[in-house]
């Protein structure tokens, strides 16, 4: 645990024996002053004497308090930290789907005849045509208000009486299994996304065809940042787009993960997306905790727009499933055409 913090910090360690690591100090600098303990969870530097465990790092240097320290470490009574919290929605019915596939082809074929909206998505996201054609990205150039029969859902009325309109913002159109995102063009009540009612939330699971014996599982929580991954990316993995670091693993995605070779978990390298990884994904006995580096962004599209290689980040994270498990037998197919 305590090497992998390390590891997200962009701060380097060299094995020196079977259970101990040499290193600059996170504080202080220098070439191995720092020394860690793999089976004890302990830090030390024989320098400006920091020391302390995996919690006690988090507190000292990411300035987190004691509770959120505990919840990044999954220091937490058993109670909670085998607790298993069913979060997908009852999929939606059949005018919904009927609505959101027009929806869909109107969004795709106005981003396609639009070139301002598609420079857009390349200068903010990175994603190019041919990338958001292959996932059905659309453009939505002004808010929506329709009448809720029509998509299948049960009317709301205000406090006069009178029935609430579906509402359906202006912004990047982003289709998911039986889910509509909308990236707003402009932030409503401090959110960036909105989620279309009646939606279900269940993952984007991306390249979900490849077998398990020829592609390991990549945790993003956006799924344009899984979308962008895919577009990048030199070798093909499956993609499991959260959508919100509030959504964990299903018992049967849990199954389909655990049948890989492994899963990194590259939820954001911020406090949320620590908590969430290791409360809701580090479970899986596959799992390889392996963000972006906090000085390349804070998401893969942040790094990716900062300059930096997305395909170095995941050699580095093929090294990291190498060192936690020296007898892994990973297969990493290389995409074709």
């Amino acid at each position: 645990m305590l090497i992998e913090l390390l590891h997200e910090d962009n701060h380097c360690l060299k094995r020196t024996d079977s259970d101990e690591y040499h290193g600059a100090c996170p504080w202080c600098g220098g070439d191995d002053r720092f020394m860690i303990w793999e089976s004890r969870n302990k830090y030390y530097c024989r320098q400006c004497d920091r020391k302390g465990d995996a919690i006690q790092y988090l507190r000292d240097f990411r300035k987190l308090s004691y509770h959120e320290a505990a919840d990044v470490t999954g220091n937490q009574t058993p109670a909670k930290q085998n607790k298993v919290i069913p979060w997908f929605k009852a999929k939606p019915g059949e005018g919904w789907r009927v609505n959101a596939d027009r929806l869909i082809s109107t969004a795709s074929s106005f981003l396609a005849a639009d070139s301002s909206s598609q420079a857009e998505l390349f200068a903010s996201r990175g994603i190019t045509l041919e990338t958001a054609r292959r996932f059905n990205l659309g453009w939505l150039p002004h808010d929506i208000y329709d009448d809720r029969a029509n998509w299948g859902l049960p009317e709301k009325f205000d406090e006069n009486g009178k029935a609430k309109k579906l509402f359906i913002p202006a912004g990047l159109l982003i289709p998911g299994p039986d889910r509509l995102r909308v990236r707003q063009a402009e932030k409503r009540n401090g959110r960036k996304y909105y989620l279309v009612p009646g939606s279900g939330s269940e993952p984007m699971i991306i390249n979900g065809h490849l077998n398990t014996d020829v592609a390991a599982a990549i945790v993003i929580e956006s799924e344009l940042d899984g979308i962008l991954l895919a577009q990048e990316l030199r070798n093909e993995f499956v993609f499991i787009a959260t959508g919100s670091t509030a959504n964990g693993p299903s018992v049967e995605l849990i199954d389909s993960l655990t049948r890989r070779s492994f899963v990194w978990i590259a939820l954001d390298s911020d406090t949320a997306g620590a908590k969430a990884a290791w409360e809701k994904w580090m479970g899986l006995k596959n799992a390889i905790r392996t963000p972006i580096p906090a000085s390349w962004g804070k998401d893969h599209t942040e790094a990716h727009q900062n300059g930096y290689d997305l395909n170095l980040w995941m050699e580095a994270a093929y090294e990291i499933v190498m060192g936690a498990n020296t007898e892994a037998s990973v297969c990493i197919k290389t995409k074709t055409g």
